[in-house]
């Protein structure tokens, strides 16, 4: 225990300031054998680190009293573990001896389970400790004992959360702990060797980069099919790649198809032993530095001498058009005195030629589909070792800026409070992910806002959401009130149609199925006498016709039909009515004048 009050006075200063400095350097020598003991070649697939030359270990103790050991850095991980000395005899990186601490905790067996894409993996238990780093304890950290596994060395993991039962990792713990006030933390180099760099926890430290600092979100670009890269690593996509062959030279486009460049997406780690790229920016950027590519080794080698030689430059921007732009000298690419190192020899000038890695390296031939090949984009250790980065956990985004090297005096400015913007830095723009108005400076100034997020008053989280199911409800009453309008006066209008023609049909059958009028029947005769007389006219004379009298016609051409009708057809006949006779004589009277006027009609 009397070793752990160090720790507790810098615990003590840390938590005052909430910021933490991390000092990390590169591990050389014996780590180019794996666990077995056994050399092995490597192939570049991704993050691997070529014979484990170019990993970045801190240092670190688990336990009550504390246990030194060395972690590796890694930022693409979000699960730390360490090895455990009872299962593990080679322990030249340190190991953790769980029986010797006070404060160890085992919830369960057999729940700890790594496999990282270089093939190195890590199976044991889950436990809980207290990590000491940077002289700060962060006590109940959830993370690996590793019972098995191929590597010589734990992992201090930096990435995201991925846990999905909420479990926090370790830049959780530190914020929980007032370590940090955000989940967010700056990594740079000392100089130009890359042996050596810091990581700073909850701050950024003016006087390690030279502005602009410019942030920009991570994990929102997708490829060109629609597929979204993880939201869970520091992925970017390109916006520009060009080259000069002279230092100070005029920058020209290393490729004319600028959308091609635009649709890759790479991933932004340090501890990356080279960077991958596809083809078609890996082949120009070999033909600018001179690089041959070895069949036998599968690698993208260079004449070890060009790490002084060459003047060629390549700057990368990043996000859009005003992104960070990263300023590479091909020198830097040489990978001198680490990953493969080979010798040939030349009878003409009786001269050896050291060939080292370059890099840069192809991604065509890794794995067996796109999406594997994809996953292997990344800026890696040699084309970052300028640059002053940002991580921020909080926000999802990061921040690049051009590193200052050689020593200073400190200049550190702590986050102000959970979830803050990057301190010193200004916002990049990008019209594919942002409303970007003429003008704009990138400085996230009022009316710019980014994908998910609204700035300056701007609603977000959960007013953004009412506003946004408002709309979708609103909008789609007042549609199916639209849509009922309509269907409500087609329904009208079909009716009134249907009224018409109803009309129309009884008119015609009413015109059709009117009766003809009839004659009036002539009076009865005031006495016999007259009657007899007006009878013998009757029958003598026909009386006159009397045409019908028709309802006026719809149209000409029925009214002539009918006057036609009405012409031609003569009315029926009407039997006379006789009187009654006034007695038997007059009646005998009648009868025999009626007999002697018959003859003579």
């Amino acid at each position: 225990m009397k070793s752990s009050g160090p720790f507790l006075a810098a615990t003590l200063a840390a938590t005052a300031s909430a910021q933490v400095r991390l000092p990390f350097s590169r591990q050389h020598g014996a780590a180019a054998a794996t666990a077995d003991g056994s050399a092995r070649r490597r192939t570049p697939p991704a993050v691997e680190l070529y014979a484990a030359e170019l990993t970045y270990v801190v240092n670190a103790s688990v336990g009550t009293p504390p246990q030194n050991l060395s972690l590796a850095l890694t930022l693409s991980d979000d699960e730390s573990w360490v090895l455990d000395a009872n299962d593990w005899h080679y322990q030249e990186y340190g190991a953790f001896w769980p029986g010797n601490s006070s404060t160890f905790v085992r919830p369960g067996r057999g729940s700890f389970t790594l496999q990282y894409m270089d093939g190195q993996f890590a199976y044991g238990d889950r436990i809980r400790e207290t990590l000491w780093v940077g002289g700060a304890a962060v006590p109940n950290l959830t993370m690996g004992l590793a019972h098995e596994t191929n590597a010589r060395r734990g992992v201090l993991a930096l990435g995201f959360n991925r846990s999905s039962s909420g479990v926090p990792n370790f830049p959780d713990r530190m914020l929980a702990e007032g370590l940090a006030n955000s989940t967010a933390y700056s990594l740079w180099l000392d100089d130009s060797s890359a042996e050596s760099g810091n990581v700073l926890f909850g701050a950024v430290d003016r006087a390690a980069f030279e502005p602009p600092l410019v942030r920009f979100p991570v994990g929102m670009a997708t490829f060109p099919d629609g597929v979204y890269s993880s939201r869970q690593n520091f992925n970017v996509n390109l916006a520009s790649v060009n080259f000069s062959r002279a230092a100070g030279g005029a920058m020209r486009p290393l490729v004319r198809n600028r959308t091609a460049v635009e649709e890759v997406v790479v991933a932004i780690d340090p501890n990356f032993a080279v960077t991958n790229l596809p083809h078609f920016l890996a082949q120009p950027i070999w033909d600018l530095a001179g690089v041959t590519y070895d069949e036998d080794l599968r690698l993208a080698t260079i004449p070890c001498s060009a790490a002084s030689n060459s003047t060629a430059r390549l700057a990368l921007q990043l996000y859009g058009t005003n992104g960070p732009v990263i300023d590479v000298p091909v020198g830097d690419l040489v990978l001198d005195g680490d990953g493969v190192v080979t010798s040939t020899w030349d009878w003409d000038t009786e001269a050896a030629t050291r060939w080292c890695t370059f890099g840069v390296q192809n991604t065509s031939h890794i794995g067996s589909s796109l999406l594997e090949e994809r996953s292997a984009w990344g800026l890696g250790a040699p084309m970052l070792k300028r640059t002053y980065a940002v991580f921020d956990l909080a926000n999802r985004e990061m921040a690049l800026a051009r590193a200052k090297f050689g020593p200073g005096r400190d200049d550190v400015v702590p986050f102000p409070s959970y979830g803050a913007d990057i301190p010193e830095s200004t916002e990049a723009c990008n019209e594919k992910y942002d409303y970007c108005p003429d003008g704009s400076d990138g400085s996230g100034s009022t009316g710019r806002y980014r994908s998910g997020t609204l700035y300056d008053g701007g609603l977000s989280g959960t007013p953004l959401l009412g506003v946004v199911v408002g709309c979708i409800v609103g909008g789609s009453v007042v549609a199916l009130g639209i849509v009922w309008g309509i269907l409500a006066c087609a329904r009208r209008r079909q009716q009134s149609a249907d009224t018409a023609v109803d009309d129309e049909k009884a008119q015609a059958v009413t015109e059709a199925e009117q009766p003809l009028a009839l004659p009036p029947r002539p009076p009865a005769p005031a006495d016999p006498e007259k009657a007899a007389a007006a009878q013998v006219v009757a029958e003598t004379e026909p009386p006159p016709a009397i045409p019908p009298q028709l309802p006026a016609p719809a149209d000409p051409e029925k009214a002539a039909a009918a006057q036609v009708v009405a012409e031609t057809d003569p009315p029926p006949a009407i039997p006379p009515q006789p009187p009654a006779p006034a007695d038997p004589g007059k009646v005998a009277a009648t009868q025999v004048n009626e007999e002697q006027v018959a003859p003579s009609s």
